[in-house]
């Protein structure tokens, strides 16, 4: 029954993707976040953003940062723009969450992100690898990135650890076997954008 309730969930996703066209004319995917999109533990072979690289056959560019909260990726957004991506991969929000930081602060922080991603002229997708795990520490900032989503026509992807992680602590320190099954994932939720492009 989990599994039928989780095939369910991902086909609405897929559903509901066909709303955001990606129409940059950028040659690249860009994954932004923390330590999680790093691959930190894991190696570079190992993580997300090169699994996905592998499954698309696209050029991912990493780049995660140790311990970054979403103000700190804010602060470091530009760096998107050397790579002239079409379509951005946004992961933070796991230290916002689990050090408390203002829901504000990390809403503001998201807004900046995505509008700078859209200045040029891609497509930002929100992952959250926190929603859903039953912290309720975290689920605030699960709604705030809807809410950025919503607002700013951003591809908004919840709850995609689901079933591979059972609490916010597994994402400190995640396996070659959660970015495995992660990289999956955003594969099968990314690729209608990847065929529109072709």
């Amino acid at each position: 029954m989990k599994k039928l309730i989780f095939v369910i969930f991902f086909a609405a996703l897929l559903g509901c993707a066909q709303n955001t066209p990606v129409t940059g004319n950028g040659t690249t995917i860009v994954a932004f976040g923390d330590s999680f999109t790093q691959g930190y533990g894991v190696g570079r072979a190992n993580n997300f953003p090169a699994i996905l690289q592998d499954l698309t056959g696209i050029q991912v560019v990493n780049l995660g940062a140790f311990g970054n909260t979403m103000r700190q990726g804010a602060n470091r957004k530009r760096r998107i723009g050397r790579y002239n991506p079409f379509l951005v991969i946004i992961q933070f929000g796991g230290n916002d969450g689990l050090r408390g930081r203002p829901l504000r602060e990390t809403e503001t922080a998201l807004e900046e992100i995505v509008a700078y991603v859209q200045s040029l002229g891609a497509t930002a997708v929100i992952i959250d690898t926190l929603g859903g795990l039953g912290d309720a520490r975290t689920e605030p900032y699960t709604e705030l990135m809807r809410r950025v989503a919503n607002n700013n026509g951003a591809i908004f992807v919840p709850y995609i650890m689901e079933g591979i992680f059972t609490s916010p602590f597994d994402a400190m320190n995640p396996g070659a076997q959660a970015h495995r099954l992660l990289a999956q994932r955003l594969y099968n939720i990314l690729s209608p954008y990847i065929r529109e492009r072709e």
